[in-house]
């Protein structure tokens, strides 16, 4: 079987499901290990008889709507290879806004401009020009909030983040902990999910990527975190129940059902996080959540139920939609 007649093939197989072409593409390139130009530059390429049945077996899982990524076993996430399975949601583009989100915000927080040019991916369209926003008078306004004093004494390549503690609820595979762990190498980072598989295969990850300074704790929310943190980040499931069945195929049949139900209207996981959230964050400490497009002024209300005196940011998508809420206390 050449890679014309490849996906030849896999075009009629997967006729009804989600972006054939797109699938049929990603998988056979995970089978020969090249990249697309290479697909399109050698359609007469030949497949071994190994390559040619592992194809055949993932496309027959694809037609039956499995994820890619499930099939193939791995995603690409903030610069990290990341293994996926049944147990965990599938990372989406839109939590990596929200890692750079981040990254951008304690990038700002720094007294060396120079920092900002390498804690960026470029994921986010409107980046942050830190160094303007340094020269505005910013880093006046934060420099005692907690957060900023442990980027004090650094002066090299990397972010760093000696004395900073971070803690990633509902971590799943990894995605959200992991990128931050890789980028400030000298912080620590709490990985905490309420699945064991979830903290199992978020550990893998960790030794995939050579992450170090992550502790993981299996627990409910915040349960088992025992120390406060400076950065608490959550994307915790946000989905009403009754919404479920109204999601594609592919998520509502093959990803886990606890990562996605978030209750009657969306925020009964977010309730009780926030019922927990008050003794974990420090003073002068930031919390980000990804929610529901929906969602924004619900949450800000819970936000300021638990924290009246904080600043509450709704942050927007690519889509233009309420996305992201950022706490600053």
């Amino acid at each position: 079987m050449t890679i014309k007649q490849a996906l030849l093939w896999a075009d009629r197989k997967l006729r009804g499901t989600e972006d054939p072409k797109k699938s049929a593409y990603f998988l056979l390139k995970n089978v020969i290990f090249e990249d697309e130009s290479f697909i399109l530059a050698y359609p007469e390429f030949l497949l071994s008889k190994r390559q040619e049945l592992k194809f055949r077996r993932w496309i027959l899982k694809r037609q039956k709507h499995l994820p890619v990524w499930y099939i193939a076993g791995f995603i690409d996430f903030y610069g990290l290879t990341l293994k996926v399975n049944k147990n965990v949601l599938i990372p989406r583009p839109e939590t990596e806004v929200l890692v750079e989100m981040i990254l951008s915000d304690l990038c700002c927080l720094s007294p060396y401009p120079e920092l900002s040019k390498n804690c960026h991916s470029g994921l986010d369209p409107e980046s942050i020009d830190c160094e303007k926003r340094l020269y505005k008078g910013i880093l006046k306004q934060v420099q005692n909030d907690g957060i900023s004093y442990f980027l004090h004494s650094r002066t090299g390549s990397e972010l760093g983040g000696a004395g900073l503690v971070l803690a990633d609820i509902g971590t799943g595979s990894g995605a959200i902990g992991l990128s931050l762990a890789k980028k400030l190498p000298e912080a620590k980072v709490y990985a905490i999910d309420i699945s064991a598989k979830a903290i199992n295969l978020a550990k893998k990850n960790s030794k995939i990527n050579n992450i170090q300074n992550v502790v993981f704790k299996k627990g409910n929310l915040l349960d088992p975190l025992k120390e406060k943190a400076n950065i608490i980040v959550a994307n915790l499931p946000y989905i009403p129940t009754n919404d479920l069945n109204g999601l594609a195929f592919d998520i509502i049949h093959h990803e886990p059902r606890l990562a996605l139900d978030g209750g009657k209207d969306g925020l009964d996981i977010y309730r009780q996080f926030f019922i927990q959230v008050t003794s974990k964050i420090k003073s002068g400490g930031k919390i980000y959540l990804e929610i529901g497009e929906n969602q924004g002024e619900k949450i800000r209300d819970l936000a300021l139920d638990v924290f009246p005196n904080a600043n509450v940011l709704l942050k927007k998508d690519w889509a233009g939609l309420d996305r992201y809420v950022v706490l600053e206390m």
